[in-house]
């Protein structure tokens, strides 16, 4: 019985240190008791990484991480040249028993091209804190490239009884836009905001995009130029920046040309018109002469008020154009011819029709195009009006030729969601061109083409000085 007693024992005492060593191991490795395995995961706002993977936006972030964990644990970056990723902690040793947060931190990324990747592991920890082999959780980090477009870097100069011009900003960052006045003219430029933009203490317009993906959001506002009264040409600067710095100011040069007519209508051309009807406003400078305007077409749809008037020796005459609302179920047109003496100026008028009348195409409809003043003898930039059909406009542009040649294809940009602009680059001086806008569309089965209305205008022979102010001959 003896023998036997001590064999229990030492039995007993045999399988007591095997399990004092196993638990002496877990015990120092991870605190998760005895037989339990040790796990590793990471989460952004409750959720798992999904195939361990994060995306974050170009601008300078801070985007806490929660770890759930049964072990000591620390994180660190790898694969990250440049150092522009990093973590910080709750704790001053970065190390953090059981579950816990940290903060994965990312500089602003310049490059408008590339994004960049690194690697971000949390690993297990003993208690004397080193690294558990076999017990981590690593994931990658994309950041995305900067994307901040500016749909009409270099605008055209207003005419000099001002008018509007509008930008689109597209950008997956936040940014701000502010103007300035090197000529100290005092106030005539002014912002006319897109929804959502807020204007700060400073005069500042600021944008906050929704999404911060690559492909980013696009936000439309206009630039309002009041009449220069001068005869010197007048020039100033709009600045997009961003509150962080996470991209680089990109300037837009503005220029106004100064008052050398002796008469002149603004504004030229006009967006589609409201089918509902709407009233029109339009400037007259004509200091020497009298003057009268009239519809070419003798559109009964259309009042003109005043319909002339006698030369005014300051300021300018505004006409007001009530249109009546639209019963077809077509576009209709009109041009406004102004007059003074033998100077005359014709203003195209587009209105739409109601979309809910029977009958409508499902093709888009465009304006006639025009091209904009500022032009060069060997450039032009093409505009047109459209009206999106029912499944979206893609594509944009122009075709071109000299007259009697053959035509070819340029693109072109959407500036809104309701204007065509396309440069015309690498014409020939003193030469004669016709262009027509293009548009592609989706159909319901799937994408068709669109050509607008020819216009034909002629590049002049050499570039000319503000003094000499010969207007760029269209051809009617």
């Amino acid at each position: 019985m003896k023998l036997r007693s001590l064999v229990r024992m030492a039995l007993f005492a045999a399988g007591g240190l095997l399990v004092a060593g196993c638990s002496d191991n877990v015990e120092q490795g991870f605190h998760p008791g005895q037989g339990t395995r040790v796990d590793i995961s990471v989460r952004l706002d409750g959720t798992p990484l999904a195939n361990h993977l994060l995306s974050v936006g170009s601008g300078l972030s801070r985007t806490p991480l929660e770890v759930d964990a049964n072990t000591r644990w620390t994180a660190e970056v790898s694969d990250c040249p440049g150092s522009w990723c990093g973590v910080t902690f709750a704790t001053p040793d970065g190390i953090t028993a059981g579950s816990g947060t940290f903060i994965l931190e990312t500089a602003a990324n310049r490059s408008e091209s590339e994004k960049r990747t690194c690697t971000v592991t949390v690993y297990g920890l003993d208690m004397s804190g080193e690294r558990v082999p076999g017990v981590s959780y690593a994931f990658t980090v994309t950041q995305e490239n900067r994307r901040i477009l500016v749909s009409n870097p270099t605008p055209a100069p207003w005419p000099a009884l001002g008018g509007d011009d509008s930008f689109s900003i597209t950008s997956n960052l936040p940014w701000s836009v502010t103007l300035s006045d090197p000529s100290d003219s005092g106030g005539y430029m002014e912002i006319i905001p897109a929804p959502g933009m807020e204007r700060g203490a400073d005069g500042a317009w600021s944008y906050t995009p929704a999404v911060s993906g690559s492909e980013g959001e696009r936000a439309t506002f206009s630039l309002r130029m009041a009449m220069n009264p001068s005869a010197s040409a007048r020039v100033g600067e709009m600045v997009i920046s961003s509150p962080d710095g996470s991209f680089l100011p990109v300037t837009v040069p503005l220029e106004q040309r100064g008052l050398t007519q002796t008469f002149a209508v603004t504004p030229v051309n006009l967006n589609f018109i409201d089918a509902a009807g709407e009233t029109l406003s339009f400037s007259v400078y004509s200091p020497t002469a009298p003057w009268s305007v009239t519809a070419a077409g003798r559109a009964d749809w259309l009042t003109l008020s005043p319909a002339g008037g006698e030369a005014m020796t300051d300021g300018t005459a505004t006409v007001t154009v009530r249109v009546a609302p639209n019963p077809t179920p077509r576009l209709r047109e009109e041009v406004l011819v102004f007059r003074c003496g033998s100077e005359e100026v014709r203003v195209h008028l587009s209105q739409m029709y109601d979309a809910q009348l029977p009958d409508i195409p499902e093709e888009p409809v465009m304006s006639r195009p025009w091209i904009n003043d500022g032009w060069t003898p060997t450039s032009a930039v093409l505009n047109a009006w459209y009206l999106s059909p029912r499944y979206g406009a893609t594509a944009c542009g122009a075709l071109l030729r000299e007259e009697g040649g053959s035509w070819r294809e340029v693109p072109g940009e959407f500036v809104g969601n309701d204007r065509i602009v396309v440069e015309l680059t690498g014409l020939t001086p003193g030469t004669r061109y016709e262009a027509r806008p293009l548009l592609t569309y989706r159909t319901e089965t799937g994408t068709a083409r669109q050509e607008g209305s020819a216009i034909t205008f002629s590049t002049p022979e050499y570039m000319p000085s503000w003094g000499d102010n010969p207007p760029p001959v269209v051809v009617p």
